[in-house]
């Protein structure tokens, strides 16, 4: 990865995350991101998605591309995940944003010690 593509991820995910401030809603799980110039995929993860969330969705968006100039496309897509079901990053996402959760029919992510300590 050259300077340039650090920055350019770096830069990226801090957008997402400034484009976020007063739009997470209760029913927000978790945002991941993807990033791979020019473009910048977020998925707003929501345990249900109604008016709200796609509105917050699509103001986050726009909050984010202003950051950039063309050619950098940003596109932010509300993803329904029911609780209790995990959320997970695909290939290339990190995330930048999740909720905490108790448990219901098993951890939703590995316990903090077998993350610290795999295998």
């Amino acid at each position: 990865m050259t300077k340039r593509d650090v920055s350019f991820h770096a830069d990226a995910l801090l957008s997402i995350q400034g484009a976020m401030l007063d739009l997470v809603l209760p029913t927000l799980r978790g945002v991941a991101v993807e990033v791979s110039y020019p473009n910048i995929r977020a998925r707003f993860v929501y345990e249900s998605i109604g008016w709200e969330e796609k509105t917050a969705t699509d103001d986050a968006e726009a909050f984010a591309s202003a950051d950039f100039n063309p050619p950098v496309e940003v596109v932010c897509t509300p993803v329904e995940v029911l609780t209790g079901l995990a959320r997970t990053a695909q290939p290339g996402e990190v995330w930048i944003f999740r909720r905490y959760e108790e448990a219901t029919n098993g951890p939703l992510y590995a316990p903090m010690e077998e993350r610290d300590n795999p295998g």
